[in-house]
């Protein structure tokens, strides 16, 4: 679709979204900004977004991500922080320049403990052989909808109707993933990675998508989960729904807030219905 090569270093650099124009040569949508619509509306995601906050949570996972699949790329992403706080001018000055860099501080601690748990998921019986057997850190660029859009797949196994991505959790359990899975949109992420991959290799075509989960804490624990069919249906489908609003936004200039430019009969939540009758009809005696 285009000869514009980004290397992962670049991607989330190189790659902007314009949100004054969609259809721009040099704006690219993504999963994460199309899903800001999910707590916004059109008018908010166009005139105020949401600012970007990177959490400790999102620091440990693109360490670990880093020493997995790009470690040829750690010394341009990231920096070990000298100073035992930043308290100091030459501490400050230091933080502000890694900063200005888009390099990222750590201490020596968290990058062996980083190692430890790259190290984990390389000895594990499921993850392990998929890591070793995978196209690593793949960007993705096509349109959909004439919108061109971007992607960066963790990893890509050979011969295989699948792929892969690393998530890294604190709640480590069924109940932990499948929030997760809903509260991230990652099946939103499942359904656009997909598409943009069978766009880009049309020899290579793929329909099911896992997620490689770890623990964020010691001992590491990891996991393998396949997101349902029904899933990744249900994502597309709403992927397919926000990019029609942007284009029609786009094209009319219109961006309407969350009553999209009416006045909405709004009430209480269908739960409240159900505490007044409670209420009226009494305790319910038991048997």
């Amino acid at each position: 679709m285009t000869a514009l090569e980004v290397s992962p270093s670049e991607y989330h650099q190189k790659l902007t979204v314009r949100r004054d124009n969609i259809f721009s040569q040099d704006s690219w949508l993504s999963k994460s900004v199309l899903w800001q619509l999910n707590a916004v509306s059109l008018w908010r995601w166009r005139f105020s977004p949401p600012e970007y906050k990177s959490t400790s949570s999102m620091s440990w996972g693109s360490l670990v991500d880093c020493l997995l699949t790009t470690p040829e790329e750690f010394a341009d992403t990231f920096v070990f922080n000298p100073y035992p706080d930043f308290r100091s001018k030459a501490a400050q000055e230091f933080r502000d320049k890694c900063k200005a860099e888009s390099k990222q501080i750590i201490s020596a601690a968290d990058h062996e403990a980083a190692q430890t748990a790259v190290q984990r998921l390389q000895e594990d019986p499921i993850a392990g052989p998929v890591i070793a057997s995978s196209r690593k850190q793949v960007v993705l660029l096509n349109k959909l909808k004439g919108v061109q859009f971007k992607g960066l797949v963790d990893l890509a196994p050979e011969n295989e109707p699948i792929l892969y991505d690393l998530k890294t959790i604190n709640k480590f359990s069924i109940r932990g993933i499948s929030s997760a899975i809903h509260d991230f949109g990652y099946h939103i992420q499942s359904a656009l990675y997909l598409k943009l991959w069978n766009l880009c290799h049309p020899n290579d075509q793929r329909n099911r998508f896992r997620f490689i989960w770890q623990c964020n804490e010691a001992p590491f624990e990891v996991a393998v989960t396949e997101l349902p069919a029904f899933d990744i249906c249900a994502g597309d489908e709403w992927a397919a729904h926000q990019i029609e609003r942007l284009i029609s936004s786009t094209k009319s200039g219109q961006w309407p807030g969350i009553t999209q430019n009416k006045v909405a009969l709004v009430g209480r939540p269908g739960y409240a219905v159900y505490q007044d009758e409670e209420e009226i009809e009494g305790v319910v005696e038991a048997p």
